[in-house]
């Protein structure tokens, strides 16, 4: 069943982390001071490069002192199978769904920070591995460019998701959380399998929102 593709949502600015270098720490040694030089080192190349033998409290203050570097952000992309598609734009999209004529499309509706769908994705890969001779699975992540996607689907929530058949089209439109996982993959794999029995599953409106766009 397809939704008419009229209202449009807010469209999500994302703000990116920014790392500052640090300062440099100099250290002005007048002239007259020139012949201890050698035994003086500025606060930053002590920090860098503590002397040999240097306490555990030297360490520790240096460990404090050092900018660290941002933690890789590997929990969206990490196990990802390679067979998972990754939308970027309205022609991807098109491309890849709407002209795919031989094949089932399971598309995930998500965004890089949305802790629902991290702890959704590890359970869409385990079925994206278990289908991938079957079904064709698509990632659509929340984007400036793939915004439009979503206002004209009328994608209400994230983690969301689509399950496209090649002949009927959109026949389903699921939540995909992990608590309601069950009901997309039961779904999907009735149409693998070709049968649709009724289940006693919640058919509550699916557009209640789990991360209101």
């Amino acid at each position: 069943m397809k939704r008419a593709m009229t209202t449009a949502i807010l469209l999500m600015s994302i703000a990116r982390i920014q790392s500052f270098a640090p300062l440099p720490v100099t250290m002005h040694i007048p002239p007259s001071q020139s012949s201890s030089s050698t035994s003086k080192m500025s606060y930053a190349t002590t920090i860098d490069h503590p002397p040999p033998g240097a306490s555990d409290f030297a360490k520790r203050m240096r460990n404090i002192a050092l900018p660290k570097p941002p933690p890789k952000n590997k929990k969206f992309t990490s196990g990802r199978p390679n067979n998972i598609i990754e939308v970027t734009s309205l022609e991807d999209y098109k491309r890849e769904v709407a002209d795919e004529h031989d094949k089932i499309v399971a598309v995930r509706f998500f965004a890089p920070w949305c802790k629902s769908c991290a702890r959704a994705a590890p359970s869409f890969y385990r079925v994206a591995r278990e289908l991938e001779n079957t079904v064709k699975f698509v990632d659509v992540p929340v984007t400036r460019d793939t915004s439009k996607i979503h206002q004209g689907l009328q994608i209400p929530a994230i983690p969301f998701s689509h399950i496209y058949h090649p002949v009927s089209g959109l026949v389903e439109e699921l939540r995909m959380s992990r608590k309601s996982f069950d009901v997309f993959e039961d779904a999907l794999k009735s149409y693998v399998s070709g049968s649709c029995d009724v289940s006693e599953y919640d058919y509550s409106d699916p557009h209640e929102s789990e991360v209101s766009l």
